[in-house]
């Protein structure tokens, strides 16, 4: 006769044996199983971080500036380009939600990891001065880009983008590996693309290096289900999605400043009805934005700019996306809307842009002001124009559109 207590501890076996969590435990090293993201944590580094299958780094080991200078791994004022290999202090995962998983480091630093396309990680050495030294695979290459950043590039076609927002630098050492270091206000920024990164890649990077782009929104698709991720680039500004439906996107813009911002946000086709081929609507606050051109715009409207803006671009690779960045002109709390544009707003716009501008569609005419106009054009001019229609008198009217 089998004891009861075998028993019971068979059943608790077999019972605890079977749970399956996404994020998998053992006692060396535990794993992080995303949609698009997937590494692994041990005692001294982050392992294997793929994105969508594609390996960009085989071991992130981080260090304190302190034990680094310490243990002789690199030498007091030293160049970052001259770090050798770090021991790495402790990884652990912390607080992981559908979309973001934080990953600590006994050195004091985290790391955000955001499942999503891109396989965002934002490094934060946490009021720290912290060393970072990502080692690559043997079909993966590092270059130095300058203005902060270093280009990941892999023989298969999927590139990184790593660079430094605030107090930090970034680099390439003798190894071929890409090291950092990254002071107490600083932040590391990885982004992932799936195939060669564009213009309108490496302007979104260079906003949020400057500082002028705070926050990203990221609509995503879980087990039929869309869910957002907000991505944060430091601690001024909160960005809250209030509520998401097939119809609109809403959110809660808020800064500790009084200065603008912009907000990046990705909306795959199919979360936001007729947003699919490029065309929204933004409010802020209750009134229509100012259409942008170019991503120059939106920095220009951020800094101070009389109204707020957006700009729409679509994706060049095969996820058919529709970007939308929003340049906030000020500060505190501001309330945001993108909608998906059924046509009729585009209408009006275009009907609105040859009548006067002092029109009561002018909020509707508002969104193509900048895209389509007639510089130098005003209301008197318009009323002369009618003057001499009336006396017999053709005229052609054209429309110049502004490029950068």
């Amino acid at each position: 006769m089998i004891p009861r207590s075998l028993t019971l501890l068979a059943v608790l076996f077999l019972v605890t044996s079977t749970a399956a969590p996404a994020v998998v435990g053992a006692q060396e090293s535990t794993t992080y199983d995303g949609q698009h993201v997937q590494f692994s944590v041990d005692n001294t580094a982050l392992i294997d971080y793929r994105v969508d299958g594609t390996t960009f780094f085989e071991r992130i080991a981080v260090q304190s500036k302190q034990q680094a200078e310490q243990s002789g791994v690199v030498s007091v004022g030293a160049d970052v380009s001259s770090l050798g290999s770090l021991a790495g202090s402790g990884f652990s995962l912390g607080s992981t939600t559908d979309v973001e998983t934080t990953v600590r480091t006994d050195s004091g630093a985290t790391l955000d990891v955001h499942d999503n396309t891109h396989g965002i990680v934002v490094f934060r050495s946490e009021q720290r001065t912290q060393y970072l030294q990502a080692n690559l695979s043997e079909t993966t290459e590092a270059t130095y880009q300058g203005d902060a950043t270093v280009l990941v590039e892999t023989e298969s076609g999927p590139q990184a983008s790593v660079f430094v927002v605030g107090e930090g630098s970034v680099g390439v050492n003798d190894d071929g590996d890409l090291t950092a270091t990254v002071g107490p206000d600083g932040y590391l920024v990885v982004r992932t693309y799936e195939d060669e990164r564009g213009t309108d890649d490496r302007n979104q990077e260079q906003l949020i290096a400057d500082g002028v782009a705070t926050g990203e929104v990221y609509l995503v698709q879980r087990g039929g289900e869309t869910v957002v991720d907000t991505v944060a680039y430091g601690r001024n500004t909160t960005v809250e999605v209030t509520s998401q439906s097939a119809d609109a996107l809403d959110m809660t813009v808020d800064r500790a400043v009084e200065s603008g911002t912009v907000i990046l946000t990705s909306i795959p086709q199919g979360t936001l009805d007729g947003a699919g081929d490029g065309t929204v609507n933004v409010t802020v606050d209750g009134e229509v934005a100012g259409e942008a051109l170019t991503y120059g715009e939106l920095q220009m409207a951020a800094g101070g700019g009389q109204t707020s803006k957006y700009l729409v671009q679509q994706s060049s690779n095969a996820r058919a996306t529709t970007e939308v960045g929003i340049a906030l002109n000020h500060f505190s709390e501001r309330q945001v809307t993108i909608r998906g544009d059924d046509g009729d707003s585009a209408e009006s716009s275009e009907s609105t842009a040859e009548a006067s501008q002092t029109s009561q569609t002018s909020q509707t005419s508002q969104t193509s002001q900048t895209s389509t106009t007639t510089p130098g054009f005003g209301a008197g001019v318009a009323v002369l124009a009618l003057f001499a229609a009336l006396a017999g008198l053709v005229g052609l009217a054209g429309r110049v559109r502004r490029r950068d």
